[in-house]
């Protein structure tokens, strides 16, 4: 958060005023992972003093991003594994898998469906790796065909359709 007073910065530097700042930097776009240094100065806007902000560069360590996996749970054509950043939410594959016989409902972190929901294309945003299951809703079967009054064999429509 920009110009938000933070002693630490300010005690580093041996300045006052308003310099602190948190910035979020998606690491996915760099493939970086293991021990990297950052350099972290303050900047005056004059231009005259912009003074390293520590003794020597911050050791910072990049954890490898954390994947979201996607299992077909009976069906087929699950999305590509996705990768996902810390701190950062991200989007999921709006790939839906199929079965015959099932519609897809979406996905849920328990092959029963019984831990966490989410739809295709929803929000992931937990600091974990996650293998996310379709779950299915079977398709009716078994019904007799709705006939009309002139004898006249009607398509069934699905068991939320109304025929007048």
């Amino acid at each position: 958060m920009a110009n938000k007073a933070r002693s630490d910065v300010n005690s580093a530097a041996g300045i006052s005023g308003n310099h602190g700042f948190s910035c979020t930097i998606d690491l996915r776009k760099y493939n970086l992972t293991g021990s990297k240094s950052v350099y972290v100065y303050g900047i005056d806007l004059s231009g005259r003093n912009n003074p390293l902000l520590a003794s020597a560069p911050k050791t910072v360590t990049i954890s490898s991003p954390y994947t979201i996996t996607y299992n077909a749970n009976g069906g087929s054509g699950a999305p590509s594994a996705g990768t996902k950043a810390y701190g950062i939410s991200e989007t999921l594959s709006s790939t839906q898998p199929t079965r015959d016989g099932y519609t897809f409902t979406g996905w849920n972190t328990t092959a029963g469906g019984s831990g966490t929901a989410y739809s295709a294309g929803g929000s992931y945003k937990a600091n974990a790796s996650v293998t996310l299951y379709a779950q299915w809703e079977a398709d009716p079967v078994g019904e007799e065909p709705a006939v009309s009054d002139t004898g006249a064999v009607l398509p069934h429509l699905g068991k939320n359709s109304f025929l007048s």
